[in-house]
């Protein structure tokens, strides 16, 4: 069984993107939706 951090990477990887992509993506939802939460670029 796979750590949520190497099925994530294996889910990127597929999508073809990288991890900065997913944190402006779910920021940009977040803002969207009026939440204050933001996740940093480099840790998502």
């Amino acid at each position: 069984m796979a750590s949520s951090g190497e099925a994530i990477t294996r889910l990127l990887a597929e999508v073809g993107w990288q991890p900065e992509q997913l944190a402006r993506r779910l920021n940009e939802c977040a803002e969207r939706h009026g939440r204050v939460e933001r996740l940093h670029l480099k840790t998502p």
